[in-house]
């Protein structure tokens, strides 16, 4: 029988992290650049969009962001020009 018991993710995380896990790392380094990059696209959108919109992914220089739903997808596209300006000169 294992003697196994329950652990905190945090420390399973850190054992996974320091056997060299480049995938895990990956996952962990991306996750945290994706958070950084959601903080700073709603400091630019407007207060009626923030809580409807986010970040969802960001690879090869190309930002998915995802909304609510179809109206304030339309929303944000009257906004898109703006935010794009904005991140560029950031």
């Amino acid at each position: 029988m294992r003697d196994s018991h329950p652990q905190p993710l945090f420390n399973v995380l850190e054992e996974s992290l320091s056997k060299t896990s480049n995938t895990l790392q990956t996952i962990q380094r991306n996750a945290k650049a994706i958070l950084k990059l959601n903080q700073v696209v709603k400091n630019l959108l407007p207060a009626e969009i923030k809580p409807m919109c986010r970040v969802a992914n960001y690879r090869n220089n190309i930002m998915v962001l995802e909304v609510a739903n179809a109206s304030w997808m339309t929303r944000l596209n009257y906004e898109k020009l703006n935010l794009l300006s904005a991140l560029r000169t950031s």
